[in-house]
C-alpha cells in the first residue's frame, strides 16, 4: 500500500470494524502485509493502490488481521 511502505510501523487493532477505505493489515499467500479495504458484494476487497493490479476478494485463503490504528514511516526514503 502506498502509505505503508516497507519499513513502515504499522499498530494494528483486531476489535475495530473494518469500513470501506481503511488500511488493514491481512495475510495472502502466506505473507503478511497491508492493504486498503474496499466494501464489496460480499465480503470485501483488498488492494495495494495501484491500479494495474486487481483488487482480490476477501475470501478463502485470504485473511483479515486488522485495521491500521496507527502508522510510523520514514518520510525520507
Amino acid at each position: 500500500c502506498v502509505e505503508a511502505t516497507a519499513g513502515s510501523v504499522v499498530i494494528i487493532d483486531c476489535d475495530v470494524p473494518v469500513e470501506s477505505g481503511d488500511l488493514v493489515m491481512a495475510e495472502m499467500n502466506s505473507r503478511v502485509s497491508v492493504y486498503r479495504y474496499l466494501e464489496g458484494p460480499s465480503n470485501g476487497f483488498l488492494t495495494v493502490d495501484d491500479p494495474r493490479l486487481p483488487a482480490v476478494e476477501l475470501a478463502g485463503e485470504v485473511r483479515l488481521i486488522g485495521v491500521a490504528i496507527f502508522l510510523i514511516r520514514d518520510l525520507r526514503r
